[in-house]
């Protein structure tokens, strides 16, 4: 059973087989043995994540941080994959919460300025994971939180960055798509979908701190979205201040 240092227990007790012998914690894992297997749960979310055959089993144990699991025959060291390694396995299994879970987990193990780059690059991956399934709000509300480069975005709309951005994809990539095309797999209706989101968070960011340094690149955008979809938005925008690429938007216009 998990408490807090209250005293209170939030959720249900974690179910372990009626004969475990043995049993260690290594952060943020908890590790049992019985007779036939290892099991693993999670201390954040007392989730089972992995079972491990093992028979005849006879003591697991933590020795000085590392676990030891030993039979009659036999002793055996258990060694975690790094975190970062477990999360970016859980982001390509498509499992953002249990990945977000366990890099909110993360912080304590790792100093702060490198947790917090790598926590703003797994939000990142995460929100391109829930645009790609077409969760548009869950996606913002990631892009927003990770600090995105707007660009990155823009970049999967084909011919929407001006010719004179200067822009290069993240590397390693964010994401494993080309462009808009592959991602949708040319499903008019979902590139209509991604198109309509996209106008709205550029229009959203375009008079934010996100804008600082793009506004270029998100005007000109804007324009080209507006151009094929919204004249009243098109006209808006262009009535006011704006920082459109007016050689880029030409053809768009005509």
């Amino acid at each position: 059973m998990f408490a807090t240092v209250a005293g209170i227990s939030q959720r249900a007790p974690v179910h372990w087989s009626e004969n475990v012998i043995g049993a260690a914690v290594c952060f943020p894992y908890v590790i049992a043995l019985d007779d036939e297997f290892i099991t693993v749960h999670s201390m954040l979310d007392q989730q089972q994540k992995q079972t491990l055959p093992f028979k005849e089993g006879h003591i697991l144990q933590d020795f000085e941080g590392r676990v030891i699991v030993a039979t009659s025959k036999g002793v055996y060291i258990l060694v975690p994959l790094p975190l970062e390694k477990q999360i970016q396995d859980l982001l390509a299994s498509r499992r953002v919460e249990e990945a977000l879970v366990l890099a909110k987990g993360a912080r304590r193990n790792i100093p702060k300025e490198k947790f917090q780059v790598m926590y703003r690059r797994i939000l990142q991956q995460a929100g391109f994971i829930q645009f790609a399934q077409l969760q548009f709000l869950e996606a913002k509300e990631l892009f927003r939180s990770g600090q995105l480069d707007v660009r990155e975005l823009i970049s999967l709309y084909p011919f929407l960055l001006p010719t004179s951005s200067s822009f290069t994809r993240s590397h390693p990539p964010l994401h494993e798509y080309a462009d808009l095309n592959q991602l949708t797999q040319g499903d008019q209706e979902k590139v209509a979908k991604c198109k309509r989101f996209l106008m709205s968070y550029l229009n959203e960011v375009r008079s934010s701190e996100v804008a600082n340094g793009y506004k270029e690149d998100i005007d000109t955008a804007l324009l080209k979205l507006y151009a094929e979809a919204d004249h009243d938005s098109l006209l808006d925008l262009l009535v006011t201040e704006n920082f459109c690429l007016l050689t880029d938007s030409a053809a768009w216009l005509e």
